[in-house]
């Protein structure tokens, strides 16, 4: 039976698994010296139940490389890591009681600083530190959302990515990844068949030797292009040649919209099979689909080929050539009845593009290399294990 306290070097707070993959890099890293706990706290209702099993299989993940899943009601930890996550009031309260920590740290989200929701954590817990992936990019959204004044008196470190440094790569290897992009790239349905089909364009080009791994959004299985029940409908429309030019047909001219939607996307099924023919999923080159995509980047060779999505600042980081085959500029990205519903793009994946934005590849394999100039030195030097190894250390000096 476990005991009711438990002692850490350092423990690491775990909310939704998509914030929190530089975990298995710290875990890989510090688990040999240190001892590293990880606690699952519930998740915020807006993501609540998205993903469960890559929720449940990133944490056995944690586990295999070296932490300790706690369960006991009171912990003590030299250095206490939380999220930058929206937390409900009773995990904060959960929190506060049972860890008794001599440093609290926060990790940054990329691209959250000025938000409302993101930033109520920095009055939940009295941080000595904050982690910043850039800082430069941190200091652009705080400045464009007017949210300076929170992080004004917070010490900021710029930490960047620890996957090129330490690696939780295993056997993975590809030549190329298809990230398939966050639904805020496709306003309409007719945009996802523009982002296959350039997708199309590019993978012709590329040597039939070379390996394209498919890298779903948010560790699903097919992201929002399909569903098994347009599966199973593709499977046996292969017997009626010429059914999909007559299914492009009513969609063009059936005046019933809800029959003209349903094609439509069954269309984009179609597109979105054809396209991952010429792909192997993350489990057949040797990875896991709900470890974030940055994790992988240091082991592709030749390129990423993706839309629009803050991937692009990953790519940029590990100076990697990124084909963006979204046409983001040619969307009509103010009209109504949008996929996404009354979501503000604006205030999330458009303002990022403003400062990473790579341009659409327009079908060429061509990319501007200036553009890796983008992410701050800071990020490039900044280093996420040292700094917890250096607060550990810190600490046991102290004590």
């Amino acid at each position: 039976m476990k005991n009711d306290s438990e002692n850490y070097d350092l423990v690491l707070v775990v909310e939704y698994f998509r914030a929190t993959t530089v975990y298995l890099s710290v875990i890989k890293s510090l688990a040999l010296k240190f001892s590293i706990g990880i606690y699952q706290v519930e998740i915020y209702e807006n993501d609540a139940g998205k993903n469960d099993s890559a929720q449940v299989e990133f944490v056995n993940e944690c586990v295999r490389l070296g932490a300790n899943e706690i369960i006991s009601k009171t912990v003590e930890t030299k250095v206490l890591l939380i999220p930058q996550r929206p937390l409900n009031d009773n995990v904060i309260h959960d929190l506060h009681e049972r860890f008794n920590a001599k440093t609290t740290v926060l990790l940054l989200g990329f691209a959250f600083a000025g938000l409302k929701k993101q930033d109520a954590i920095l009055e939940c817990f009295n941080f000595k530190k904050v982690y910043a992936v850039d800082k430069e990019f941190l200091d652009f959204l705080l400045k464009k959302r007017g949210g300076e004044k929170k992080y004004k008196n917070i010490d900021i470190v710029e930490v960047g990515l620890p996957y090129g440094k330490y690696s939780v790569l295993g056997k993975f290897s590809a030549d190329y990844i298809l990230a398939i992009p966050t639904p805020f790239s496709f306003p309409y349905e007719l945009d996802k068949w523009k982002f296959l089909n350039a997708v199309e364009i590019i993978i012709s080009k590329i040597d039939v030797n070379d390996v394209i791994v498919h890298k779903p959004h948010n560790g699903s299985d097919r992201d929002q292009f399909s569903s098994p029940t347009f599966r199973a409908i593709l499977k046996k429309l292969k017997y009626f040649p010429g059914s999909i030019y007559l299914i492009k047909l009513v969609i063009r001219y059936f005046p019933i919209l809800s029959l003209q939607n349903l094609l439509a996307k069954l269309y984009t099924a179609f597109l979105y099979e054809r396209v991952l023919k010429r792909t192997i999923s993350m489990e057949q080159a040797g990875g896991f689909p709900y470890f974030a995509m940055e994790a992988y980047l240091p082991g592709v060779k030749k390129g990423v080929i993706g839309g629009t999505s803050n991937t692009m600042w990953g790519t940029l980081y590990y100076r990697l050539p990124f084909f963006n085959c979204v046409d983001i500029l040619s969307q009509k990205r103010n009209g109504k009845n949008k996929l996404y519903g009354n979501k503000r793009a604006d205030k999330y994946l458009e303002l990022n593009l403003q400062y990473f934005m790579i341009p659409y590849c327009n079908g060429r394999m061509e990319f501007d290399e200036t553009l890796w100039s983008i992410p701050s030195d800071g990020s490039r030097s900044g280093d996420l294990i040292k700094e917890l190894r250096r607060e550990i250390l810190e600490v046991r000096k102290q004590s």
